[in-house]
């Protein structure tokens, strides 16, 4: 740590300790005309929370709000498998601020209803709710059903089962540009690509297009541009291979109907709260949601007509270990004036933030105003970045990707000059020590504000926490930037996590060369209490059964030894490592 910081540190941590706590603590800041954003903190017993807000007025000029999926589309084939984290997302299209948004599998499908710009990307989950933005600025909830129907080049009609997402048993799905550049379609399924289609598809209109042939299945074919591709498993390959010819017209649509619960007793069948959608199949229906521009997914219902209104049981979530138990959460909600409130509460970090049951989620969006609001994904996912950068504290220690986002789109205030730091020399610090970073001296806003007093400060990569005070802490040992943003100007300042004090070692028996039965290699690593590899660590073997080629050794750049054993015994082996006053730790041999 800088030498300069220790006196300002001192100074701080004596009178915070010394200092009443206060029950709660909230920063505000204005982002842009239209957009505010709040901190806030909150002491036991309430807490430890740490709470953000976005509060957005989707009426004032500028300001706009988009659904987006990670990479854009819904499957790729890297790593992430299209899943993007939420800062990396709103810095790549240009948003202000971001949170995350609907629940998904492990292949970045969103579970329920997405909608980007008018164009129905994903379908409903039946019994699930959804948030929706209309091109006036309207936010609506529903439960929706989404009815999919499909008309064949001779006429006949088959349910349409769902648009950009793998095909399941016996069903039929279309998939779109957005699905991403290849089928992903089983060999055993049926295929037709459907040329000339008058996309986006939107929901209640009729999509038409020019059949190509029926062709097996090939989970590298290529999803057309300007065009669909239908895939059927099953049945439904069967209904397209009897019903679908070559150069004939198919036409398909999308129909979105609200779907109450059922009058009457509690009914188990989830699904099929007003009907399922075979049944409403072949029927004239007037959708509801076609002047949606932007929707997610998400559920349970939190707030209704102002009021807490769980509905956790009718959309099938876990009581115990979902609903009461706390976790990090992300919600969203409408205030009576119609603003649009994103909220995250990080969780599961004793110190800092130990997260909301459902209830007390819901208690705090009508706290916070809330006429009705619905949970969104939270967990791991849950992150909130502003002007790219991190403002809450990811759980995982890391930001998840994730399926989709929502984005706020403003416009930043311009400061009067240009003359100010683009970066600040590096900080180094322990990992769990709270530092406070230096704070810039910007140029005054546009209206003569000190630019500081809006300023927002975040981490870049999520792995650090950086409260709107200025303070960084971080567990995680390693490279890092935090930031300080307003207006159109950002100051990064870069820091350097160091491992903290060694805490436990771990060891594992591994093979050698041609794997000898008389033979293993030893790995072992000395860690700090937050799993921190610690470089330059003296470590002693001692082998009960066996020789080491050496006993004494220290830890590599990367806090790691390895060593070969030459066991003398065929049972009864094991190594005893040591670090200073750690251990030993017993690691059997086999």
């Amino acid at each position: 740590m800088p030498r300069y910081l220790r006196p300002f540190i001192v100074a701080l941590a004596f009178l915070s300790a010394n200092a009443p706590r206060s029950l709660s603590d909230v920063i505000r800041r204005t982002l842009a005309p239209g957009v505010e954003y709040s901190q806030e903190t909150l002491a036991p017993p309430t807490g430890p929370l740490l709470i953000n807000v976005l509060r957005v007025n989707l009426k004032a000029p500028g300001v706009k709000i988009r659904a987006q999926l990670g990479k854009d589309v819904v499957l790729t084939d890297d790593p992430t498998l299209g899943r993007e984290a939420v800062g990396l997302l709103a810095a790549r299209h240009g948003a202000m601020a971001a949170v995350n948004a609907d629940f998904f599998p492990y292949t970045g499908d969103p579970l329920n209803i997405t909608i980007r710009d008018g164009e129905l990307l994903s379908e409903s989950m039946p019994h699930r709710v959804s948030m929706a933005i209309t091109g006036s600025g309207q936010i609506r909830f529903d439960n929706l059903l989404t009815v999919g129907s499909l008309m064949g080049t001779d006429g006949s009609v088959y349910g349409l089962d769902g648009i950009n997402r793998l095909a399941g048993a016996n069903e039929i799905v279309v998939l779109t540009p957005a699905f991403g550049s290849r089928s992903w379609a089983a060999t055993m399924a049926a295929m037709v690509t459907v040329n000339a289609v008058n996309l986006p598809v939107c929901v209640g209109q009729d999509q038409t297009g020019t059949a190509g042939d029926v062709l097996p299945g090939d989970p590298k074919a290529a999803v057309p541009n300007g065009g669909a591709l239908l895939v059927g498993s099953g049945r439904g390959a069967d209904w397209l291979r009897a019903h679908v010819r070559s150069g004939d017209t198919v036409r398909f649509r999308f129909d979105c109907l609200s779907n109450p619960l059922p009058t009457g007793p509690y009914r188990k069948e989830l699904a099929s709260r007003a009907g399922s959608a075979a049944s409403f199949r072949g029927r004239a229906l007037k959708s509801v949601w076609t002047d949606v521009q932007q929707a997610v997914g998400g559920g349970p219902w939190l707030v209704r007509d102002g009021h807490a209104a769980i509905d956790s049981r009718e959309e099938n979530w876990d009581e115990n270990n979902f609903v009461q138990a706390r976790h990090p959460r992300t919600a969203a909600g409408v205030t009576a004036a119609g603003e649009l409130l994103l909220v995250t509460v990080d969780g599961r970090q004793a110190a800092l933030s130990r997260g909301m049951s459902l209830p007390e989620l819901a208690d705090y969006m009508v706290k916070l105003g809330a006429v009705n609001a619905i949970n969104l994904d939270g967990g791991g996912s849950t992150s909130m970045a502003i002007r790219g950068a991190y403002v809450n504290s990811p759980s995982d220690g890391y930001p998840r990707p994730v399926a989709t986002s929502l984005l706020v789109f403003a416009d930043s205030p311009v400061l009067n000059s240009a003359a100010f730091a683009d970066s600040l020399e590096p900080i180094t610090f322990r990992a769990d020590e709270h530092v406070a970073v230096p704070f810039p001296n910007l140029p005054a806003a546009a209206n003569g504000t000190p630019a500081n007093a809006e300023g927002v400060w975040g981490s870049v990569e999520g792995k650090g926490f950086i409260s709107q005070k200025g303070i960084l802490t971080s567990t995680n040992a390693g490279p890092g930037t935090a930031v300080f943003s307003v207006g159109d100007r950002t100051v990064r300042i870069p820091y350097v996590v160091l491992p903290g004090p060694p805490a436990k070692i771990r060891g594992s028996l591994g093979a050698v060369a041609n794997n000898p039965p008389d033979r293993n290699m030893l790995s072992a690593v000395v860690m700090d209490a937050y799993g921190n590899a610690i470089p330059g660590q003296p470590i002693h073997v001692q082998v009960i059964g066996g020789n080491a080629d050496k006993t004494d050794l220290v830890t590599d750049a990367g806090g790691r030894i390895a060593v070969e054993l030459v066991w003398d015994v065929e049972k009864g082996r094991k190594v005893l490592v040591t670090s200073g006053p750690l251990g030993p730790v017993t690691v059997n041999g086999k």
